[in-house]
């Protein structure tokens, strides 16, 4: 699979990830919140801080079968992302560019720049919403 096929794979999980949070401001807040720190210590004061009824609707949400429905079909394409990304990052671009006919050289800057941005929105999404739902999960499962 490529970096392009795992985008059009990935785009409409976090789409309807990301409509289901938008809906419970509660759940909203403490993701985007958590998502915009980097260590866990963060992510545990954030949810520590929670107030008791926020914290309860975070919990059930972490908890539910919802959650865990969207977090396995963005990990299944997380790990598809970093393997193919990490392939397409080690690719020598410049090396491929020599080899192309002049006149196709525009259009091949073209496709590797879609695929860097493909891969960038990936990171950003997909993969970083999942690993940060991997630490936040473990918060209200060890309460």
């Amino acid at each position: 699979m490529s970096v392009n096929s795992a985008f059009l794979i990935a785009e409409p999980i976090y789409d309807r990830y990301t409509k289901q949070i938008m809906n419970t401001p509660e759940i909203n807040n403490f993701m985007a919140a958590t998502k915009s720190v980097d260590t866990k210590e963060e992510k545990q004061a954030i949810y520590n801080n929670l107030t008791p009824e926020d914290k309860k609707v975070v919990d059930v949400y972490l908890s539910s079968s919802v959650a865990k429905e969207f977090m396995k079909g963005l990990g299944d394409v997380a790990m598809i992302v970093l393997k193919k990304s990490s392939s397409f990052l080690e690719v020598d671009t410049t090396s491929i560019l020599s080899q192309v006919d002049f006149n196709k050289m525009s259009a091949e800057k073209d496709r590797i720049s879609h695929t860097s941005k493909q891969v960038a929105y990936l990171d950003k999404t997909i993969v970083s919403t999942y690993e940060n739902y991997k630490v936040v999960s473990a918060f209200s499962n060890a309460q």
